[in-house]
């Protein structure tokens, strides 16, 4: 069961996971043609550590596929992971058994879960929309970070208008578990500072992709999916300025 305060559980993710089918994403190299401003993004964020040999701990890692694109992008980064899905953790460990990384992989919730490493960077991707204080997760990514570390996080973006009317008609169960309110760049800097972080900064980018997760199998829905699919690999030719960020990110360090 979810927790107070939680829109998901670990049993939600591990039905997620078994439906939609994890492993290695073998295609990463082709989808970061039609994904490279998500790549920048990810790449700011990693740089943010300040050394190619950095320690990196993602918060709700499952299943693998963010920890097999930062290996990609910066494959010198040293990589763990904590999910509190134990499914999604032994698939995400397995992913980076195949490339050859040690399986750094923890079961567990991020309030509770004690590990006996600090880390360089703490950073999720998509996580704490999923609970109704996302402060209170922020200040669990600083739990593990070392003094002076940083704390870097992404949440998707389903308030910009034509996400949010397509989104409310085909993916009204997915809005469902996600905390719309973080969702701009004023709120996000302001969980982050509540949580205790210094020098925060925000931004958006990632281009004008759609957020696909449709669980309704009608004509219509089929081919809204069909065309979001297009539109993505096409978004990349959208100037920024005649767009929506599909991501915003925030960054900041931890002192003391």
């Amino acid at each position: 069961m979810a927790a107070t305060g939680d829109l998901t559980s670990a049993n939600y993710w591990e039905k997620e996971w078994a439906a939609t089918g994890v492993g290695r994403d073998r295609l990463a190299p082709l989808r970061a043609i039609s994904q490279w401003k998500f790549d920048r993004m990810i790449c700011q964020m990693l740089d943010e550590a300040h050394s190619a040999r950095a320690e990196v701990l993602e918060l709700g890692c499952a299943p693998g596929s963010m920890l097999q694109r930062i290996h990609r992008l910066r494959p010198q980064l040293r990589l763990s992971g904590i999910d509190y899905a134990e499914e999604g953790a032994k698939t995400t460990a397995a992913i980076l058994g195949s490339l050859g990384l040690p399986k750094n992989v923890h079961v567990g919730d991020v309030r509770t879960l004690d590990l006996p490493t600090k880390f360089d960077l703490v950073t999720s991707f998509g996580l704490i929309e999923h609970f109704d204080d996302p402060a209170e997760i922020i200040r669990c990514h600083g739990r593990f970070c070392r003094p002076g570390g940083t704390v870097a996080i992404t949440v998707p973006n389903f308030t910009s208008p034509v996400v949010k009317f397509f989104s409310s008609r085909f993916c009204a169960d997915n809005l469902a578990i996600h905390n719309l309110q973080i969702m701009n760049l004023s709120a996000l800097k302001a969980a982050m500072e509540a949580a205790g972080l210094q020098d925060v900064r925000v931004g958006g980018d990632g281009g004008t992709q759609m957020h696909l997760v449709i669980s309704r199998q009608d004509i219509l829905s089929r081919a809204f999916a069909t065309a979001g699919r297009v539109w993505n690999a096409g978004a990349v030719l959208v100037p920024p300025q005649l767009g929506w960020n599909s991501y915003l990110w925030a960054i900041g360090k931890k002192v003391g």
